[in-house]
């Protein structure tokens, strides 16, 4: 029940249970880049100028900053594509749609054994025991434990 594509080396139990965190993460940094696009920049920094009141400097210091927060949200970005990716992948329909309900929208197993048409405790038996094939699989590869 549940195969996916090998093509996801890395893939973790860990990793897809920290979907929500990771799309946390995601909007806090967008939050703080559109924060600093909104403030206003004097002047912009020449490679090479030198300037006596300290603009340059906070100006480069802004920049410098922005570059960091979006090469950050590139990565977290690209992250939670080859998650969700991953689990658009999976094979088996029932099982695909237990680990999105857990996972990303962090259904109750009540509410998930209500959306696929079982009962709570093989749901939860079939999320688990996939979870530990995914874990155990020596083809996925161990990057992100």
């Amino acid at each position: 029940m549940g195969n996916v594509n090998l093509n996801h080396v890395g893939i973790t139990k860990g990793c897809l249970e920290n979907i929500r965190k990771l799309s946390y993460e995601i909007h806090k940094l967008e939050a703080k880049l559109e924060e600093l696009n909104s403030r206003s920049i004097v002047a912009s920094p020449v490679p090479g100028e030198v300037h006596g009141s300290g603009v340059s400097d906070k100006v480069a210091s802004t920049i410098q900053h922005k570059l960091e927060l979006e090469h950050e949200l590139s990565e977290k970005r690209g992250q939670l594509r080859e998650r969700l990716n991953f689990i658009e992948e999976i094979s088996d329909e029932v099982m695909r749609e237990i680990v999105l309900c857990q996972c990303v929208y962090k259904f109750t197993w009540r509410e998930i054994a209500e959306k696929v048409g079982g009962n709570e405790d093989s749901v939860k038996k079939s999320y688990y025991r996939f979870m530990e094939n995914l874990e155990n699989c020596p083809e996925m590869g161990q990057k992100n434990a």
